[in-house]
């Protein structure tokens, strides 16, 4: 049997939101991606800007020296599955396999600023550079690789059935796609923790981060996800130790907005 699905997951510093609500909180007047007010973004700002669908807007509902970086990710995916039933204890359990997960992952990035910081110059400010290692952080490839891992590889899913008829597809694709969804927060879940610590070590950017490349190298690793208490680590634990995870570059800036 044949299932397509589509799930819209978003995660940001403020609660989650769905990925159709990035447009609603961008002001269109004064709305930006490489360029800001005729000046260039730096080039290492440019390829999170381009790599990670970034754009940056100036808004009113904001204190002046407070900024949101938000978060979006695009998940689609389809698979098939094969079900068998069994009598247990009187009721009908269905065993679900689901095979040939397939998933195309996009993301998306809105950098919301305060009015006050709508100026030439703004490229070279600590509060946006700030903002921009979230989004480095969100755009770590890592975290591609975890959803790919935790959301296609799926155990047997089992359930009750009611009744005696033949299961309905709308029935088992429900239970598929909440065992998809259930890993992918857990995923999501391990981003919005990382935000909260990158906050807590460079105090919203005011302080620079000791040992700043160790700090975004070891996000997503074993120990952080610990850490976190990752609810899928036994899942992934093959996927962090390969060579090809650990040779993974974090996407940071190279310089501490702290610095400037």
């Amino acid at each position: 049997m044949n299932c397509l699905a589509r799930m819209l997951i978003a995660v940001a510093l403020l609660p989650t939101a769905s990925f159709g609500d990035a447009d609603a909180i961008i002001n269109r007047r004064l709305a930006y991606r490489e360029t800001i007010l005729d000046q260039r973004a730096p080039m290492a700002i440019e390829r999170l800007v381009k790599g990670e669908q970034t754009v940056v807007t100036f808004v009113d509902d904001l204190p002046a020296d407070k900024a949101k970086t938000h978060f979006f990710i695009d998940v689609d995916w389809k698979y098939d599955y094969t079900y068998k039933i069994r009598q247990q204890n009187g009721t009908r359990q269905v065993a679900l396999t689901v095979t040939d997960i397939q998933l195309e992952i996009t993301v998306r990035h809105v950098v919301q600023m305060p009015l006050a910081f709508h100026h030439v110059g703004i490229w070279e400010t600590q509060l946006l550079l700030h903002e921009f290692d979230h989004v480095a952080l969100s755009g770590d490839t890592r975290i591609r690789r975890l959803l790919k891992e935790v959301c296609g590889n799926l155990p047997t899913i089992t359930a009750t059935q009611t009744g005696s008829s033949k299961p309905k597809d709308a029935f088992l694709a429900e239970l598929i796609n909440k065992e998809i969804t259930r890993r992918e927060e857990g995923v999501l879940d391990l981003v919005r923790s990382n935000y909260v610590l990158l906050d807590k070590v460079s105090d919203h950017g005011r302080i620079s981060i000791p040992n700043r490349s160790q700090f975004f190298a070891q996000l997503f690793t074993q120990a952080n996800l610990q850490q976190h208490r990752f609810p899928f680590l036994e899942q992934v634990s093959k996927l962090l130790a390969s060579e090809a995870y650990r040779e993974v570059k974090p996407k940071n800036l190279p310089t501490d907005p702290a610095a400037r």
